[in-house]
């Protein structure tokens, strides 16, 4: 699109609603490259669907893990040696950590694209 130059308007932010209503109301020169954003833009729909999909997925196994109360009693364990304070900020850490890598490796191993690079995991300090 850039070779064409064709760009958003300014207020609009990138993948928002009113970004994709844009993108879908763009009309190229060329047949052929609409065809080509219309099957591009259903591509990104599909990977958020499948990512949705293995979100819940995720959930549903760590809600029925059987090592959950084994890790529970562990990191208890942990954050009370370790505790000054409250210990909902330790649990929250390692929480959105486990589940940034397990999400990962969901990502990987169903080779689902975009949602890794819009992720962070930070490090437990």
């Amino acid at each position: 699109m850039l070779r064409n130059d064709v760009r958003p308007p300014e207020d609009v932010w990138s993948w928002s609603g009113r970004h994709r209503e844009w993108l879908q109301a763009i009309r190229l020169a060329q047949p052929a490259q609409g065809v080509v954003l219309v099957e591009s833009l259903a591509a990104v729909t599909e990977a958020e669907d499948r990512i949705k999909r293995l979100e819940t997925e995720l959930a549903w196994f760590t809600e029925r893990s059987a090592h959950r109360p084994a890790v529970n009693l562990k990191l208890r364990g942990w954050s009370r040696y370790f505790s000054v304070g409250t210990l909902e900020p330790a649990y929250r850490t390692v929480d959105c950590y486990t589940e940034a890598l397990f999400r990962q490796f969901l990502v990987r191993k169903h080779k689902v694209p975009g949602r890794e690079s819009r992720m962070r995991v930070r490090p437990v300090r």
